[in-house]
């Protein structure tokens, strides 16, 4: 029994046929064909051609021998028969057994399974068409790996092998190298020009292209981890540039604060000096409105100058004028 710890399970016997139950029957074929040439192909024979039949000539006619008349090497032959019934019986579910048990020899109850689970010649023509179809419409996906790739193409061509249809070696190399992506296309063209592709298997063809994918993922990982590197570096300068940035947009922001205190502190004076000169005007309006409202008088035309007062005025201008003629005449003598 395999430990669970272990990445691989048990394999199947060497010397017991795998049990088949009527799904897969592509790979049962392939896996009982390997098995039965592993233990004698003197019993594929006798699957595949038929079974060997002891004969005897009577009068000119051929008629089969009795058992009684066989010798030792007809029996060893026609034993081969029996051990290939032995065989296909022993790898059938109770189904499928039932489905072979009256048939007479090794041969008929193999082309039984076959017909049943490949059809007919016109069933299996028709699938060999549809596999064929999808053979030349192959593409690789987008973002597949080569082992995907692999698997796919693989069953294909097997799946095709088993209903007769082979190709030769060089369909195969040509037709996936001519389904890669167009990233593929440097190693495809290396690949065409280094060796001939009508030696190379297809085994061969799929670890190149397995060992250049990994050879793309590695430079696809050191470019990842520049980017990251110069992110991270991006960042950093960033976040330093950003720091200047918004001290000079601080100081900047200080320097226009003052400059808009001192554009207001003026702006509010010129405020003031329009409405204090704006004051001055009214006032010096309404005092010549007044003025000119009031009496003046007709000889000095000042307003609200009373006779009176021009007699008053009169009089010190006399005495003006007399102190100053005394004061001439005192300086002549």
């Amino acid at each position: 029994m395999a430990s669970s710890n272990f990445p691989f399970l048990e394999g199947n016997s060497i010397n017991r046929p795998f049990m088949f139950n009527g799904e897969g029957y592509h790979y049962w074929k392939t896996r009982m064909q390997i098995l039965i040439e592993a233990i004698d192909l003197n019993i594929w024979d006798a699957i595949e051609v038929g079974p060997f039949i002891p004969t005897k000539v009577v009068g000119n006619v051929i008629i089969e021998k009795p058992r009684e008349e066989w010798n030792d090497d007809e029996r060893r032959k026609v034993q081969y028969n029996l051990k290939a019934k032995n065989i296909i019986t022993s790898a059938l579910g109770m189904d499928e057994f039932f489905r072979v048990s009256n048939c007479k020899n090794a041969k008929e109850m193999w082309d039984t399974l076959q017909v049943t689970y490949e059809g007919t010649t016109d069933v299996k023509r028709s699938r060999i068409n549809t596999l064929i179809h999808e053979y030349e419409m192959f593409r690789m996906f987008q973002y597949e790996t080569i082992e995907d790739m692999q698997k796919r193409f693989t069953c294909i061509v097997n799946h095709l092998a088993s209903l007769g249809k082979i190709f030769p070696n060089e369909d195969p190399i040509n037709k996936v190298l001519r389904c890669l992506s167009r990233q593929w296309q440097p190693k495809v063209t290396a690949i065409a020009e280094s060796r001939n592709l009508t030696n190379m298997s297809l085994a061969t063809l799929f670890g190149k292209l397995q060992q250049h994918e990994m050879e793309l993922m590695r430079l696809h990982h050191h470019e990842e981890n520049d980017i990251k590197r110069k992110g991270i570096t991006l960042r950093t300068s960033s976040s330093f540039i950003q720091e200047e940035s918004d001290k000079e947009d601080l100081t900047e922001t200080e320097e226009d604060d003052d400059d808009f205190r001192l554009f207001v502190k003026r702006f509010n004076k010129f405020l003031r000096n329009k409405r204090n000169k704006r004051k001055s005007n009214i006032n010096t309006k309404k005092k010549e409105e007044d003025s000119s409202l009031a009496p003046s008088c007709y000889e000095s035309n000042q307003p609200w100058h009373m006779r009176s007062d021009y007699l008053v005025f009169e009089r010190r201008i006399e005495k003006s004028d007399k102190r100053n003629l005394k004061e001439k005449k005192e300086k002549k003598a």
